[in-house]
């Protein structure tokens, strides 16, 4: 005698006992993502693509499984985008100022850059010592060594 397993099986989900269980699960099991799935998410959040069209024709998909691949990842086109755009800008408005946008750098750094600054500033210092000093007479002593 055929019974239904659960209530909300399909109309068509008939089994004999408890023995097909495992051919209903494997009946709803999800289907293989796409291979490009979650690289195309990934640009999609750093704001590289703008537009359905545009993840439509980089991943050669239908514009429902974009769509279904934006609410599954709740992202926002719109908000990704604005969030690149800011960054250009950022980037742009500290090329304007003369500024790199690197991070800050390392204590091993600065202090590499510290000892290079020194060494600088003494050598400048010494190369103004020797010229601002007066012409000595040969064997004239000076007063401190006396």
């Amino acid at each position: 005698m055929a019974q239904r397993l659960h209530t909300n099986d399909r109309p068509g989900a008939w089994c004999v006992g408890a023995k097909n269980v495992s051919f209903h699960m494997s009946e709803r099991m999800s289907r293989r993502r796409h291979p490009l799935r979650d690289r195309i998410l990934t640009r999609i959040a750093r704001g590289e693509l703008a537009s359905v069209r545009e993840i439509m024709l980089v991943a050669s998909i239908p514009r429902q499984t974009a769509n279904r691949w934006l609410r599954e990842g709740a992202i926002d086109l719109a908000t990704s985008r604005l969030r690149l755009v800011a960054k250009m800008h950022e980037q742009e408005e500290l090329y304007l100022a003369s500024r790199s946008g690197m991070k800050r750098p390392t204590a091993a750094q600065q202090r590499r850059d510290l000892a290079k600054s020194v060494r600088r500033f003494n050598a400048a210092n010494a190369a103004k010592a020797i010229e601002s000093r007066p012409a000595r007479e040969a064997g004239r002593k000076s007063p401190q060594m006396e």
